[in-house]
């Protein structure tokens, strides 16, 4: 396994340069300025998710409209899934709240926040880097303790899977009550998988969420508790999936992986 904080370790296989612009602070300036010349864009199935959570952070029922337009065919989308994923986010959120004529508020992010993420800052400063460690050699489920957060958990394991080329799971925390609380696995799974919740900055954990967490305890899932910066949804998103666009580029590290690969795919002539 590599040392995460050996620079050229980490940094020997990105030929798409995607840990440069992981470490941009300004993506969702970027990106609402580009939207504000533009009234459509068209964007790749695999972001579908942050198209459906910019629209639940606009309390819009649906995320699509004529300014979003899922690509089909041999259509070259605007936004990819290497697009990186705060940017995507915030082009989804202004398109959408052009086309419902609402105004668009300027996201904040914690820059130095941001800065702690970045392969410069040690392991010991870098949450990222120990959520990488952690998750290394492990399965993570990573449990949306939000009804909006499900898009940033489909998005971390989508990242996860094509950047690291590691299996992730995603639950709400519906599904993590009725299932995963009644589920039983064989002995080695508790060795494999890694329970990774994530919450909001002020939330109080529900009786069912705290009673679920004991029960996972109790059958010795490894639990780790996130939350991310924000006064807002859309500022917590944002952090989010930054945070979790680190920890799928740190894994690819540790898994000797170049994250634009994805090998099986070209070979199924999907990539």
């Amino acid at each position: 396994m590599i040392d995460l904080d050996d620079l050229q370790q980490v940094r020997q296989m990105d030929r798409l340069g995607l840990q440069a612009i992981a470490a941009d602070p300004y993506l969702p300036e970027q990106a609402l300025c580009a939207a504000a010349a533009r009234d459509s864009i068209t964007y790749a199935a695999e972001v579908s998710g942050l198209a459906h959570l910019a629209a639940a952070l606009n309390t819009l029922s649906s995320p699509t409209s004529r300014a979003l337009v899922l690509a089909a065919g041999d259509m070259q989308p605007d936004l990819t899934f290497d697009t990186h994923p705060a940017y995507t986010l915030a082009f989804f959120l202004a398109l959408s709240v052009q086309s419902a004529g609402v105004a668009q508020v300027q996201p904040a992010v914690d820059h130095a926040w941001l800065r702690s993420l970045l392969p410069e800052t040690p392991t010991v400063d870098n949450v990222a880097k120990q959520m990488a460690l952690r998750l290394y050699q492990h399965i993570p489920l990573i449990w949306s303790g939000e009804a909006w957060l499900k898009g940033v958990g489909e998005d971390w394991r989508l990242r996860i899977l094509y950047y690291a080329e590691s299996a992730a799971l995603v639950a709400e925390s519906e599904a993590m009550q009725r299932m995963w609380s009644m589920a039983r696995f064989p002995n080695f799974w508790p060795q494999g998988v890694t329970v990774v919740h994530l919450g909001q900055v002020g939330a109080n954990a529900t009786p069912a969420d705290s009673t679920l967490a004991t029960i996972l305890a109790a059958r010795r899932f490894p639990r780790l508790e996130l939350t991310a910066p924000g006064i807002t949804r859309t500022a917590t998103a944002l952090h989010y999936l930054y945070l979790g666009n680190w920890i799928a580029l740190y894994l690819a590290a540790l898994y000797q992986v170049d994250p634009a690969d994805r090998v099986p795919l070209q070979l199924l002539g999907l990539a």
